[in-house]
């Protein structure tokens, strides 16, 4: 059973996006050509003479789909020595490839049955998710047959970018509002991001309140009305809610198509359910404790990064067993590590009705971070509430409302060419206009 937590992969995934260029422009479609379209078996392409590729990440390939017990793979049509030069100092260097992970449909928008075991040519990124040592292909475009006449490196790959749909915030269902009393701010259960509804749209947030409904009485299945929503669901409840640490579901055939349902079970009893959502409940309003509705945007922010701050500890344990990181720890346990901290801190923002996302780097010495970017007076600025945890207690809000030029030169060792922001659009900061100056500058 696959928990709610794949957004940590999927963020560090996201790392391998690099440098400029419009997708698949390189591409030579001859999709329908029936040319060399017949699947080699895997000792034949052992056989092969290895052809050598060196990329950031970008790569378009040949070979073939397939899945066994360990999930969805690729297959290309003859060895790879691939040559990941991401970390400019320190390239990573994999000889003789001849199999490349790939992620569940939900995980990457492909419905990979429809290729199984067919030749395709992929355009996408590979990439050693935490220097593992295992490669993952991610796909961004998939063509059946041997489109091109040779698999190649691609350089300037970037993904394509998901359509915002357009949105009334007065045609959102009244559950889906934050709740105010007294001018205090009430944690609400039912909340998605702007970005989230942005992306996702009316309808799925009118199914997401079902789905809520039957989570919180204990239920283990809901209406689905389509797949499509399906997989939504099973990424967009890894960033939106941290209630969901107690469900667990098969994200293969948790979508049962005939019935339209979608069904999941538990891993702890309904007493220790309520409990969790209790625990969430209070801790979430102890987090929201003086923000009023009349605050300014700044204040509301503000606000929730020092009530926030105050209570959070960095685990260190977790950093190396990468137990315990999911959001559901900052409520309960007021722990975590950067992932932790950064997805907390969003929901809360969400709490108060501020429009915000997160951001994904590496440093200088190739650690992975992830950090928040928050929209004030509809100018958008950097929060990281790990690196505030860390040490400046001389200043509460030294990491709250940076602008592009303190972010990239506080010593911290990030390039703003390799980071990644967005949750369900990953995006570049030449995507996204950030400030240059910080939010105490103006």
């Amino acid at each position: 059973m696959k928990k709610f937590l794949s957004f940590l992969f999927c963020c560090v995934l996201a790392l391998g996006i690099t440098g400029c260029g419009n997708d698949t422009d390189k591409i030579e479609d001859n999709s329908n050509s029936n040319n060399n379209n017949t699947v080699v078996s895997e000792e034949k392409i052992k056989e092969k003479e290895p052809l050598s590729l060196e990329t950031p990440a970008g790569i378009v390939l040949i070979g073939s789909i397939h899945k066994d017990e360990n999930g969805w793979y690729f297959t290309p049509e003859q060895p790879l020595n691939i040559k990941l030069t991401y970390y400019i100092d320190y390239p990573e260097i994999f000889d003789n490839v001849t199999r490349l992970e790939m992620l569940s449909d939900s995980e990457d928008g492909f419905d990979k049955t429809v290729y199984e075991k067919e030749v395709v040519t992929i355009t996408g990124d590979v990439t050693n998710p935490r220097g593992a040592g295992t490669l993952y292909l991610v796909p961004y475009k998939i063509n059946k047959g041997k489109t091109v006449k040779q698999s190649y490196a691609y350089p300037d790959l970037q993904p394509p970018m998901q359509e915002e749909t357009d949105y009334d915030i007065s045609e959102l269902p009244e559950k889906m509002r934050p709740i105010i009393e007294n001018n205090n701010y009430i944690y609400n259960p039912y909340l998605l991001g702007k970005e989230a509804i942005k992306y996702y749209g009316i309808e799925f947030a009118e199914f997401y309140i079902k789905f809520v409904d039957a989570y919180l009485n204990y239920e283990t299945s809901v209406d689905c009305p389509n797949q499509g929503f399906a997989d939504k669901l099973s990424v967009i409840i890894n960033y939106e809610s941290p209630m969901f640490i107690d469900s667990a579901f098969n994200s293969f055939d948790w979508y049962n198509e005939k019935n339209q349902t979608i069904t999941w079970n538990y891993t702890k009893t309904e007493k220790q359910h309520n409990e969790i959502i209790s625990i969430i409940k209070n801790a979430s309003n102890g987090f929201l404790e003086g923000v009023k509705a009349t605050d300014s945007e700044r204040e509301k922010a503000m606000k929730i990064f020092s009530n926030f701050n105050k209570e959070m500890k960095y685990d260190y344990a977790a950093l190396n067993t990468r137990n315990n990181i999911e959001a559901y720890y900052a409520y309960a346990n007021h722990s975590g590590i950067c992932v932790t901290f950064a997805i907390a801190y969003s929901q809360l923002l969400t709490q108060a009705g501020i429009e915000n996302t997160t951001v994904s780097g590496n440093n200088s010495s190739g650690e992975t971070h992830i950090w928040n970017l928050i929209t004030i007076d509809n100018k958008n600025y950097f929060a990281d509430t790990t690196y505030q945890i860390s040490g400046t207690e001389d200043n509460p809000y030294y990491y709250f409302g940076m602008g592009m030029d303190a972010r990239f030169n506080d010593g911290s060792g990030f390039d703003k060419n390799n980071v990644s922001i967005g949750k369900y659009a990953i995006k570049t900061i030449n995507d996204i206009s950030v400030s240059e100056k910080s939010i105490d500058d103006f």
